[in-house]
């Protein structure tokens, strides 16, 4: 698990930084003071910005855990 710690610290720092964008834009999206159609295409694309970070951090976090993460090494 300790030589693990470096990768998986690194994974999480890249998906906050990917992460922050959309956290920082959905305050402003929905407090902004537009239409009611863009605010919610906005709504529903920071949200699944959100979703897909957080799904793409959790598969490197497995992946790093198996020992995946030197796959592309081999070819």
């Amino acid at each position: 698990m300790k030589k693990h710690t470096g990768a998986i610290l690194s994974a999480v720092l890249s998906a906050v930084f990917m992460l922050l964008v959309p956290v920082v834009w959905l305050p402003g999206v929905v407090f902004g003071g537009m239409p009611m159609v863009p605010t919610l295409i906005g709504l529903a694309v920071s949200l699944a910005w959100i979703m897909a970070g957080v799904c793409v951090l959790r598969e490197r976090i497995r992946e790093i855990r198996s020992g995946e993460e030197d796959d592309l090494g081999q070819y």
